[in-house]
Parts: structure tokens; C-alpha cells; sequence
């Protein structure tokens, strides 16, 4: 069944996405809008990975050189393409039993092709994680 909004087809009768805002179409994982999206043109994360602490394992990641391990459970990552500017924003997760996660100003000061992230438990003490993941939002030099 297709689904109509104000008289244009959003989604056709197979479950593609048509006809909406500046996009020409989508279907299955094609995103077409008045520019194809890729890297660097800042419609999505510029620097995202997905990482283990210990030991220091990249699993995958886009726009990343390398990880660095600083110490209790901290990591310093270096970007294959730096931001034009400090000011990017990133945010991370981590999946041990109440972790935090959070960039580590104490210690490092964000450049533009560097950020260092912490993990701690939820009693406040540094902890490895198993699983760090982290994205990077901000325009590429």
C-alpha cells in the first residue's frame, strides 16, 4: 500500500521512500538529494569508530588514522583528515555496566585532528570498555 501526503506518493507500493523534500529518491540504501551524500560534505559524521580499550582493537571506523591508548581507560584518537577548526563536536558511548563516557579536557586539549575520550563505571573510577563508540561532527579543513 502507498502512502500518500497531500497528494504525492512518500512511499511507493515496494517500501521506497520517493518524492520527499530535495530527495530525489531512496531506495534500499541509496540516498539521493539534490547532491549525493559523502564524505566531508558535512551532512553526517565526519569521524566515527567503534573500539574496544583492552586491548586497543579499531573493530571499524571512517576518517580514523589511529587510537592511542593514554592510560586508565583513556583514548586519544587522530583523524586522517583534520577539522578546519577546535571547535567540532564529539560524543561517545561506552557498554559496560553503567559506563561513562566523555572527552578528556583534563589531560588534552581537542586540536583539530585529535580527540581523547575517559570512561569511567558508575562509582566514578576509570574503566576500560569493551565497547567505545564515538562520532565527530564539525566541517573538515
Amino acid at each position: 500500500m502507498a502512502i500518500q501526503v497531500n497528494g504525492t506518493t512518500v512511499i511507493d507500493n515496494s517500501r521506497n521512500l520517493t518524492n520527499v523534500g530535495g530527495l530525489k529518491t531512496v531506495g534500499g540504501s541509496s540516498i539521493l538529494g539534490s547532491g549525493d551524500i559523502s564524505a566531508g560534505s558535512g551532512q553526517g559524521a565526519e569521524v566515527w569508530s567503534n573500539t574496544d580499550q583492552n586491548p586497543v582493537t579499531i573493530r571499524d571506523s571512517i576518517n580514523l588514522s589511529s587510537v592511542t591508548d593514554e592510560g586508565s581507560a583513556i583514548n586519544r584518537y587522530t583523524f586522517t583528515n583534520a577539522f578546519d577548526s577546535t571547535g567540532h563536536a564529539c560524543s561517545s558511548m561506552a557498554s559496560n555496566d553503567n559506563n561513562i563516557a566523555g572527552n578528556d579536557s583534563d589531560s588534552h586539549v581537542q586540536t583539530a585532528y585529535t580527540v581523547q575520550i575517559q570512561v569511567y563505571d558508575r562509582g566514578g573510577s576509570a574503566q576500560d570498555a569493551d565497547w567505545l563508540t564515538m562520532c565527530v561532527h564539525g566541517d573538515l579543513a
